[in-house]
Parts: C-alpha cells; sequence; structure tokens
C-alpha cells in the first residue's frame, strides 16, 4: 500500500514546487505566465514592477527568475495569459481519491474523465451522452502525463516542439 502512495506523494511534490511564487514563496495566487513561462502570482508581479492601474503605454520589464526582457501589454500585468494549466494542475492534486469536482451538468457526478476531443474534464454520464464518440481517460492520469511533460519542459529537459 505504501508504494502505491509514493508516486501520489511525488507528484504533490512537484505539483507544489511548480505551485510555488519565486517573488512571495507561496501557492501562486491568480496566476499569470510570462513569456519565458515563468508563473508568479499576479500581485507580486504588479508589486514588483510598481504598476499602478493609471500606468499606461507598453513598458519593457523583465523576468524575476531568468531576467529575459519581454514589453508588458499596454494593459499591464492584467492582461498577461493567465495559467489555466496550473490551475487545473492544482485542482486535480488536491483532490483526494474519492473526492473531485462535481460536474456543472451533473451536479452528482464527479469529473473523473478528461474528454481528449474537448480537452475538458467530464463526468461519465457526459461521456455516454455528450462525448460517446470522443475518446477519454481518466483524468488524474492525464493530468500525471501533463504534469511530467510540463514538469520536464520548464526544466529545460525537453525541448519545445
Amino acid at each position: 500500500m505504501a508504494s502505491a502512495q509514493a508516486p501520489a506523494e511525488l507528484l504533490q511534490r512537484r505539483v507544489s514546487e511548480l505551485s510555488t511564487c519565486p517573488i512571495c514563496i507561496g501557492e501562486v495566487q491568480n496566476a499569470k505566465v510570462l513569456p519565458c513561462l515563468h508563473t508568479f502570482c499576479l500581485q507580486c508581479l504588479k508589486d514588483l514592477w510598481n504598476w499602478k492601474d493609471e500606468s499606461r503605454g507598453q513598458q519593457r520589464v523583465s523576468c524575476p527568475v531568468c531576467r529575459q526582457a519581454f514589453k508588458l501589454p499596454a494593459a499591464g500585468p492584467d492582461a498577461l495569459q493567465s495559467n489555466f494549466f496550473l490551475k487545473s494542475l492544482l485542482e486535480v492534486g488536491r483532490d483526494e481519491p474519492g473526492d473531485g469536482s462535481s460536474c456543472d451538468a451533473h451536479p452528482d457526478r464527479r469529473l473523473d474523465r478528461y474528454c481528449l476531443k474537448c480537452r475538458v474534464m467530464i463526468c461519465r454520464k457526459c461521456q455516454s451522452v455528450g462525448h460517446r464518440k470522443h475518446d477519454s481517460e481518466d483524468v488524474k492520469a492525464v493530468a500525471q502525463r501533463y504534469f511530467v511533460f510540463f514538469y520536464l519542459r520548464l526544466r529545460g529537459i525537453m525541448p519545445f516542439v
């Protein structure tokens, strides 16, 4: 039984590493990803770059981790791409076996499948109704595969395709 939990504990530790903001050293809140693929809390970026809502126009800033320079969108840090992958990974990582987010269409059902065609989490009832002809997999298996893929890319072990 302990060996079955070891990979889950390792995954949880890796998710924790990826979800830690390098600025505040806390769990990333309102995750924003920079062009270099480093992720930070929105508020940490605003504080770091002294961004005020009245500040307009593009300014050049650099990533606090790798120092790669880029132009901040005219609307500021709020306009940076949100890191939806990290948000989803955190949600899956927090789920204990038997727990899980419930389906909006079927509140009594858990989102335990991932539709590969639509790229969304679904419940088994959705799978049999709206996603009948689509391939799907267990959501935790997909999350673990994506986690490994992105972890290797972020660590520079695997080249971008």
